[in-house]
């Protein structure tokens, strides 16, 4: 029997200072963001190491409309309906009507 497949973590860079020097090398501090949790981690990256790509595709997806749950949207090829909250759509929110198409990450 197979192990379940690990759950991808996907990160956003909050932050990130000049290069500081540490023995060994260089590195660069950076804050990350978790995007599934919000929790922040901070981290420090050698400037020789390197980075998979991530597997990152865009998706059409059309506002249906916000309530206090969060803000609905359908993706067009599954038509599965998801929803953000209004912290993570934050001022983007008064730019959305009902309708609206968007190529989401």
């Amino acid at each position: 029997m197979n192990p379940p497949p690990r759950p991808r973590v996907w990160f956003t860079i909050g932050h990130y200072c000049d290069i500081a020097a540490a023995p060994g090398g260089f590195e660069i501090p950076t804050f990350l963001k978790n995007l599934l949790n919000g929790a922040v981690l901070e981290k420090s990256f050698k400037t020789s190491e390197k980075f998979p790509e991530p597997d990152v595709k865009l998706a059409s997806v059309s506002f249906l409309y916000n309530d206090p749950n969060g803000f609905h949207f359908m993706d067009q090829t599954s038509y599965e309906q998801f929803t953000i909250s209004e912290k993570s759509i934050g001022v983007d929110r008064f730019y959305l009507k009902e309708g609206t198409m968007l190529e989401l990450f």
